[in-house]
């Protein structure tokens, strides 16, 4: 299966295989041909902002990848929780329940389903977003 990433930025629209997408998230998308041939391609729609994204590997990261019972995030030493939000979706581009302990900066995966989840972390106006695989 191909992965697609593409970012819009708020309040855009996004136009892929005859379908529009507004939010940011993962979806599967379904082609088919008028010959028959089908396939399906994994978009992965990220939301920009007017600053610049914080790329996750550089400034922020998280492992294992892929993972099965937590995801531990490493974010900048000085960066309070207060200032961040962390939020998941699953490839259906559905919002995920997703355990935080801001403490240990560790994410519960236990009560998640094996596949891809987008992972977004907003830092003030700053978004920056990452795939992770889930493996049961």
């Amino acid at each position: 299966m191909d992965t697609l990433y593409e970012s819009i930025a708020e309040g855009e629209l996004f136009e892929f295989a005859g379908m529009q997408f507004e939010q940011p998230g993962v979806f599967p998308v379904h082609l088919s041909s008028e010959t028959g041939c089908d396939s399906t391609i994994v978009l992965v729609l990220e939301q920009t902002s007017a600053m610049a994204n914080i790329p996750l590997g550089d400034d922020v990261l998280f492992y294992p990848n892929p993972a099965s019972d937590w995801l531990q995030f490493v974010l900048p030493a000085n960066l309070p929780s207060s200032e961040y939000e962390i939020k998941v979706f699953d490839a259906l581009g559905r919002p995920v329940s997703a355990e935080y302990d801001p403490v240990s900066k560790r994410m519960e995966l236990s009560h998640w389903v094996s596949g891809l989840y987008l992972i977004q972390l907003r830092i003030g106006t700053v978004q920056s977003s990452g795939i992770v695989l889930v493996l049961r």
